[in-house]
């Protein structure tokens, strides 16, 4: 009965140490990194901050004692410019259409006049511009399909 009579204490230390240790340890290491590491500025102030200092290194902001509102002002800077400055256009123009093979083919290309190059090329437009044509009323006949079936 003795040993019955012999409760088992409750060590209150150790429930402490191993229940409460970790929460105060969590607890003391997020503190000291954001005292370390939060920053004081918001975003916006930072990036002020570091555009305004590189200003300053540039020497395009006045410093902090000078501050005049003639200063502020804008001022003209005139550059210097040539007077005479020409440019030699030179080209060859082909009397009749130019050949030439292609490398390693049968097959050969030849220049086409501007102007028939012009007619090509306003023909192809219009092609491509009827092709959209008819792909947006694909697209439209589609949709409106779809919205009376909902």
């Amino acid at each position: 009965m003795a040993e019955e009579a012999k409760k088992r204490k409750i060590n209150f230390m150790k429930i402490a140490l191993f229940g409460l240790g970790p929460i105060v340890l969590l607890g003391v290491g997020l503190g000291a990194g954001a005292f370390l590491f939060m920053p004081t500025q918001s975003p916006v102030e930072q990036v002020e901050a570091l555009i305004e200092k590189k200003l300053r290194q540039a020497g395009q902001l006045p410093s902090q004692d000078g501050l005049n509102e003639e200063d502020l002002e804008p001022q003209k800077v005139s550059k210097d410019t040539p007077v005479n400055e020409t440019f030699v256009t030179s080209y060859y123009t082909f009397a009749d259409n130019f050949t030439t093979n292609l490398n390693k083919s049968k097959q050969f290309l030849q220049n086409i006049r501007w102007h028939c190059a012009q007619k090509y090329l306003e023909l192809w437009v219009l092609t491509q511009q009827m092709t959209l044509m008819v792909k947006l009323a694909e697209i439209s006949l589609l949709t409106a399909s779809r919205t009376r079936l909902i």
